[in-house]
């Protein structure tokens, strides 16, 4: 009776023990599910910017978020007061207006929308887009300067400032503009280096080839149009760069390349299924430059084949932003009436970087703009992507929606 006491007492202990082992398994799984929660893009609201009295509206250019010493900073430039107005992002928060001065030894001239590098708030390098390169502090005065006057022509290295600029002993790094009248020029190497000397850019080894799909392809349509007196507009590039890393796409490519040290690293698919990418030989027919008297400008085309708008790393580096057009259709402009193309619909995608996770989202594009030629469509933060919303009437503030990860 002993015995068989002591086997039933053992059994219930096993039977316990079995029990508890398996409610353990079961909250390691939901544990282990919660953490590895799917990435999900949502829809995150209004972000409103109360804006200077004198800033214009409408004119709210090159808007980007900086991170600097940990705050994230709302900037762009107002061509009404020849300003840059910086923000405090999550306050909105005017931290500071520095206006460009008109005349003197510290006058800056700009042509419509500069290209700018806000390296610290008193440190803004600037690309005037045809009369040189400035370096200006939180006064708007003169740092360094490279400019001989107006350039209007084609010779030369052109450097950009964009989401891909940093500063480094060698001094600031950009993106090299293509340029449409020299098939030389138009795919030219990839990045270049401004040292604020009277030689100007200079470019770095990473080549072009390593960026655009059938390169040698295009090269050789480039050079057919070139004998028949054809002109194109550039295949539009997104360079952006974090921790020493160069992710690089253009507006034809479902790929996202990876470049560190000048050397491709890493290639994420970054495209969005359902939808074909454009080639390239379609491309240049629909965006060839036309030249009229004083004028150039591209074919009327209503119905135009998808593209990626931009793309965009957020200030930490942790996810990529994606924004494609599904195509255009033809619609009435709400300034004058006339038949135009608009989008007919966009996708938003986001990618996690270090895990290529990705998420899409159906954009609302009849209530925010997708594409904006008078200001900055949109900008990224750590909160998300930021669109400007379409119908507003209260000139005293921009609006503009976030979608961002969960």
């Amino acid at each position: 009776m002993k015995l068989r006491s002591a086997l039933f007492l053992l059994c219930l202990i096993l039977l316990f023990a079995a029990c508890g082992k398996s409610e353990k398994s079961k909250d390691e799984k939901m544990v282990s599910k919660t953490t590895e929660a799917p990435l999900r893009l949502i829809d995150k609201g209004i972000y409103a910017l109360v804006l200077d009295s004198l800033a214009s509206f409408d004119q709210m250019l090159n808007l980007q978020v900086n991170q600097i010493d940990g705050i994230e900073y709302l900037s762009f430039f107002d061509s009404n007061t020849s300003s840059f107005y910086i923000h405090n992002y999550e306050s909105g928060a005017l931290t500071k207006q520095v206006k460009l001065y008109s005349e003197g030894p510290n006058s800056v001239s700009v042509f419509m929308s500069p290209d700018y590098y806000l390296h610290t708030l008193d440190s803004i390098f600037i690309d005037t887009n045809f009369y040189g390169y400035f370096l200006i502090n939180g006064k708007g005065e003169v740092l360094s300067r490279v400019s001989k006057g107006p350039d209007f022509s084609s010779e030369g290295i052109k450097l950009k400032f964009d989401q891909s600029s940093y500063l480094s002993e060698k001094g600031i790094h950009g993106t090299i503009k293509g340029h449409y009248r020299k098939v030389s020029d138009h795919f030219p190497l990839l990045r270049g280096t401004l040292k604020f000397t009277e030689s100007g850019p200079t470019a770095d080894s990473l080549g072009s080839e390593k960026l655009f799909d059938h390169y040698e392809e295009i090269l050789s349509f480039l050079e057919q149009g070139q004998q028949e007196k054809k002109l194109y507009v550039n295949i539009h590039r997104h360079m952006m760069q974090h921790n020493g890393d160069l992710y690089a796409t253009t507006v034809i490519s479902d790929t996202i390349r990876v470049f560190r040290d000048q050397k491709l690293i890493r290639s994420i698919y970054a495209g969005v299924p359902g939808y074909d990418v454009i080639d390239y030989q379609t491309y240049f027919k629909n965006n060839e430059i036309i030249q009229g008297k004083n004028q150039m400008s591209t074919p009327t085309i209503l119905h135009r084949p998808p593209r990626y708008e931009s793309a965009f790393l957020d200030p930490q580096g942790k996810y990529l932003y994606r924004v494609m057009s599904h195509g255009t259709k033809p619609g009435i402009s709400p300034h004058n009436g006339k038949e135009i193309a608009i989008i007919s619909g966009a996708t938003l995608l986001v990618i996690n970087i270090e895990t290529e996770e990705r998420s899409y989202y159906e954009l609302p594009v009849e209530e925010i703009e997708i594409r904006s030629y008078r200001s900055s469509a949109h900008f990224v933060s750590n909160k998300g992507i930021h669109f400007r919303v379409k119908e507003q009437d209260n000139e005293d503030q921009a609006e503009f929606r976030v979608f961002g990860v969960q």
